[in-house]
């Protein structure tokens, strides 16, 4: 009797992290932050002129990255 060979485990990799400094012009204002990437998806927060924090949630889409706060408003940055 032939007992079948076991498959070795596959080790899933996990994207590195990177933080990236962001700021930019919005209809807001200015804004800026730090978001932590991971892969071509993150999350941080940034902070709009009068001062008020708000979480974001970012999509890297060949050199602009995609964010939408809480508020479902957009910013666009230029990588």
């Amino acid at each position: 009797m032939k007992i079948p060979a076991s498959r070795p485990a596959v080790k899933k990799e996990t994207p590195k992290e990177e933080v990236l400094y962001i700021s930019g012009h919005g209809t807001n204002g200015r804004v800026w932050g730090h978001i932590t990437m991971r892969g071509n998806k993150g999350t941080g927060s940034v902070t709009d002129e009068h001062e008020n924090a708000l979480t974001v949630t970012c999509t890297r889409q060949g050199e602009e990255l995609i964010c939408y706060d809480q508020n479902s408003r957009q910013y666009i940055f230029r990588l």
